[in-house]
């Protein structure tokens, strides 16, 4: 994966990289804070601590690392898909950066754009089951690899920007990069359906950051979950941009600007 710019991901999400060789020893280390940390994404996978701290290489083994997205129960953990030269099929994985200990959770066909891991426990993902639908199903697991339960099976419409909601009583994702979908984690009703295209976050306040539909998919949108009211940040000042995700303290943004680097809102 190539980006435009280097980025900042906050909230504890990590998105798309590659290891491809043997990491220095993370031995001794109490856990990275994920949540806390200056984070590049881009390759390999790696964690810069804040101010002048080392670089950290998370992953031991020459693998694909895909779509890691910390736990935000655990700052120590991880999930990612993984795939390697003997085996090509991306599988699940849930790895401790501070221990070295890995675990697969799933070993299906696994596809992604976008993983997320709930405050709630379960982890959202994508994956393929060809006998039953043409396109990728939207699933939720547990990080021990049980109550495997598929949400969204969908003969005609792809989904993606998958993402919890800060409280874990609701999961978002954008249907063919037009609508973003609210929905109920329990009974799995549409509580709202917005026009996004995509969708990158929620912060502790109920606030989905997204990108608009075409023809101004750079323009940054702001979802409310609780007054169910939608604002588009382009046209209060924000340069048209994309790639906008929550600083940790849920009220800044970052952003990526095409041609000029990254922004902080």
């Amino acid at each position: 994966m190539k980006y435009t710019a280097l980025f900042i991901l906050a909230a504890g999400l990590i998105t798309g990289c590659k290891k491809e060789a043997s990491p220095p020893a993370v031995a001794g280390r109490s856990g990275i804070d994920l949540f806390n940390s200056t984070v590049i994404a881009n390759e390999p996978c790696d964690a810069l601590y804040p101010s002048t701290g080392p670089t950290d290489n998370l992953v031991p083994d020459s693998v694909w690392c895909e779509y890691p997205c910390a736990n935000p129960n655990n700052t120590s953990e991880i999930v990612f898909l993984k795939t390697t030269r003997s085996n090509l099929a991306p599988r699940l994985v849930v790895y401790n950066v501070t221990t070295g200990a890995e675990r697969t959770i799933y070993n299906g066909a696994v596809t992604g754009n976008q993983l997320s891991w709930g405050r709630n426990g379960w982890i959202l993902f994508k994956a393929y089951n060809h006998a039953r639908s043409a396109k990728p199903i939207v699933c939720r697991i547990q990080p021990d690899g049980s109550q495997f339960t598929e949400l969204i099976l969908d003969n005609n419409n792809d989904y993606d920007g998958l993402g919890w909601s800060y409280s874990g009583g609701e999961y978002f994702c954008v249907r063919n990069r037009e609508m973003l979908l609210i929905k109920h984690m329990v009974s799995n009703i549409t509580l709202d359906s917005v026009p996004m295209s995509d969708a990158t976050g929620c912060n502790r306040k109920g606030q989905i950051v997204g990108n608009a539909t075409a023809p101004d998919a750079k323009q940054i949108m702001l979802y409310d979950m609780h007054n169910r009211s939608v604002t588009n940040l382009s046209t209060q000042g924000m340069p048209a941009a994309d790639g906008a995700c929550w600083m940790p303290d849920g009220e800044r943004l970052v952003y990526i600007q095409q041609g000029s680097g990254f922004g902080i809102l």
